[in-house]
């Protein structure tokens, strides 16, 4: 995917969230993670090959979930060796239809405490706390490439 589609996904996503490092969860047929970090308007991606797959479901109309985990700058907890564990906002997404409908935090719970492998319930995670998702506008992303 170029990189002007990157930004057209990507920012409206990340527009919403607390702050600047992330790890985008999909899960699609498969599931695949990838860290995001954007500070001062500069984006980078770990593995773009995730983008790439968030782009294409959306594109085809695949249906899945998005999962955003944001590092915050707040303290979550403080280990024996005095180093702070930030909190972490955690909010969702379903895919259908080409979009990315916002879940409320009992719904992105759900999905972020089930294992995707088994479908087994996951104890809750210290430090984590669940986020009703924003609305994220795609018209960028589906507008038709300029020439």
């Amino acid at each position: 995917m170029d990189s002007h589609k990157v930004r057209a996904l990507l920012d409206p996503l990340l527009d919403g969230a607390p702050g600047d490092l992330h790890i985008l969860t999909l899960l699609t047929t498969s599931s695949a993670y990838t860290c995001l970090r954007r500070r001062l308007g500069v984006l980078s991606v770990e593995h773009p090959e995730v983008v790439d797959a968030l782009g294409a479901a959306l594109l085809d109309g695949s249906p899945g979930t998005a999962v955003l985990r944001t590092f915050t700058d707040r303290t979550s907890h403080t280990l024996p060796d005095g180093r702070a564990v930030p909190l972490k906002s955690v909010c969702g997404w379903r895919l259908d239809g080409g979009g990315l409908h916002p879940l409320d935090a009992r719904g992105v719970a759900a999905v972020a405490r089930t294992d995707a492998l088994t479908g087994r319930r996951l104890p809750p995670e210290r430090g984590v706390g669940y986020a009703d998702a924003w609305p994220v506008d795609l018209a960028r992303f589906h507008a038709p490439a300029r020439r």
